[in-house]
């Protein structure tokens, strides 16, 4: 018996391990292998000759010029943006103006892709609503300049909330010890609150410029004539479907976004052992932003802009969508919205069932994952762990070519179905999904694993009844996460999408690139406030549910 008993845990072990460990082979190792193999071969034969001429092209070398200039640029500036929001947020005295700014944000991070451009034009284009309708200036918006700023103002909220966590963990008594030694503000920011988080802002610094190196979206609606490498993907599988130049093009932003991203995971290895770092939630009370001097007052000039615009941002998008720009002026309309109704609506359906079910197979995926590298603590962890931080170190555009690539042949010929959408969505999300995860099962005691087991318990009923119920905060955190990634996301699935799979937000693209704003505000409103919505209600549902206490029986 007991030998039977120890054969099951060893197969439950093995599909634990396993079973994850091939689709991520898969899905995420797979597909990379054939995006990198299609620039070196042509008709079966071995050659070189794409990477001569793509490398070899003056127009090459400017496109990926602009790409590193416009990422270092966008990351420093965002930098001082998070540091500025961030701080101007944690340390004000108002409630009121703390909820306003933290509003701002968390309404950003559930905005479409597409948002900041879209509102740009409307604002500041040649009959911008400020530009043209208050100062009656008609400028170009399609430039350089609105690349960098769009950016900036896109990747802050990611950013702020990042660095909140950080400043929210800065020992109190070690800035009263400064205090009674006679630090002034000034001080404390430099010498005590700088060097502690130096560490988080390198990594916003890193995962920044790997956002930006990546975005076509932005170059494509107002770069105008500069373009990146990212817009020149695009356009190259847009307007010629030459996948061979497009694998070597994808090369060439994936090699930066790589060292960027062991960067990255070489500063969060240090920020958890740094010494600094206490973990407890802390405000200091007595810190005061605006007594650092002018460095104070240029943070709260930058926080200030950036709420403003980003409020801007928003109401511009309410805006458009129920009026309409006549030679009389702007007047009331329903026509954008009935425009919706008729031939948005099914794709706003279909966006939120694909998003569940990327939900569902990202919880269980997560699940297994964390549950067998927390509790057997098996050598191939480290392997595993690799193969699901890869997604996240590749380019949107990047993965979704890897997957027309891997999955429009037999044995696996998927392409042109929901399920690569589906799958796609999955596994470009799973690195931040497993991390959710993996901390809440971590969080668990390993005893209560040890006593279940020790009364006769299988590792699946300790999984089911130990680990699965302990997990709710983790499972809020996944829901709101992948909820709102799913349903905003673009850039990994913009290649993989048919007219018979078509999603809202990709709907919210084609009016953007077309010029038809008004229609592109409907859309970009509705997954705002869908998004908004279903999440504040699964909260709410999360929340009532009251947690039982509950006595585990385990069988022999």
């Amino acid at each position: 018996m007991k030998k039977e008993r120890k054969i099951y845990n060893f197969s439950i072990s093995l599909f634990l391990y396993y079973f994850p460990l091939i689709l991520l082979i898969l899905f995420v190792l797979y597909p990379l292998f054939a995006l990198i193999l299609k620039g070196f071969y042509e008709d079966g034969h071995f050659t070189l000759s794409f990477y001569q001429s793509v490398v070899s092209a003056q127009s090459f070398k400017t496109s990926l010029n602009h790409s590193l200039e416009v990422a270092f640029v966008v990351s420093l500036i965002s930098v001082f943006v998070a540091i500025s929001y961030s701080m101007v947020l944690h340390h004000s005295k108002s409630k009121f103006l703390k909820a306003l700014l933290l509003l701002v944000i968390l309404i950003s991070l559930i905005s479409p892709p597409f948002v900041s451009s879209l509102s740009y034009i409307q604002l500041y284009g040649r009959r911008g609503l400020i530009t043209n309708g208050i100062f009656h200036l008609s400028i170009s918006p399609y430039n350089v300049f609105g690349i960098i700023i769009m950016q900036v103002i896109s990747f802050a909220p990611f950013n702020v909330m990042f660095l909140l966590g950080f400043l929210k963990n800065i020992k109190k008594n070690t800035v009263d010890a400064s205090r009674s030694l006679g630090a002034n503000d000034k001080r404390i920011f430099f010498d005590i609150i700088t060097p502690t988080i130096r560490r988080a802002l390198l990594s916003i610094f890193v995962l920044t410029f790997i956002r930006s190196i990546s975005d076509y979206a932005t170059p494509i609606v107002i770069g105008g004539r500069y373009n990146t490498i990212a817009s020149d993907i695009y356009l190259q599988m847009v307007g010629y479907s030459n996948l061979n130049k497009v694998s070597v093009l994808n090369m060439s932003i994936m090699i930066p976004s790589f060292i960027a991203f062991f960067i990255y995971l070489e500063c969060t290895k240090r920020i958890s052992t740094d010494e600094n770092m206490s973990y407890q939630s802390v405000t200091l009370k007595s810190f005061k932003v605006a007594k650092i001097g002018v460095l104070g007052f240029l943070m709260y000039a930058v926080t200030f802009f950036v709420f403003l615009a980003s409020l801007l941002q928003y109401l511009s998008i309410f805006f458009s969508s129920i009026f309409k720009y006549t030679k009389n002026g702007y007047k009331f309309t329903n026509e954008y919205l009935k425009k919706f109704m008729s031939s948005d609506f099914s794709a706003l359906v279909r966006s939120v069932t694909y998003t569940l079910i990327v939900i569902l197979i990202s919880l269980v995926l997560s699940l297994l994952v964390s549950y067998y590298l927390s509790r057997f603590r098996s050598k191939k962890g480290k392997l595993t762990e690799a193969l699901i931080l890869l997604p996240y170190t590749i380019a949107g555009p990047t993965f979704g070519i890897g997957y027309i690539l891997a999955f429009n042949h037999r044995p696996l010929y998927i392409t042109g179905t929901a399920l690569i959408v589906i799958l796609n969505m999955t596994f470009k999300q799973f690195p931040i999904s497993y991390r959710i995860i993996n901390d809440s099962v971590r969080s668990i005691s390993y005893n209560q694993d040890r006593s279940a087991l020790s009364l006769g318990a299988s590792k699946l009923r300790v999984l089911k009844d130990i680990i699965i119920p302990e997990m709710k905060e983790g499972v809020r955190s996944l829901f709101v996460y992948n909820f709102s990634t799913s349903m905003t996301t673009a850039g990994s699935i913009i290649f993989l999408i048919t007219p018979r799979s078509q999603l809202l937000v990709f709907s919210l693209f084609d009016a953007v690139y077309v010029g038809d704003y008004g229609r592109a505000s409907v859309i970009a409103s509705s997954i705002i406030l869908v998004v908004g919505i279903v999440e504040l209600l699964f909260l709410l549902l999360l929340k009532s549910g009251k947690r039982s206490r509950r006595s585990y029986v385990f069988n022999a």
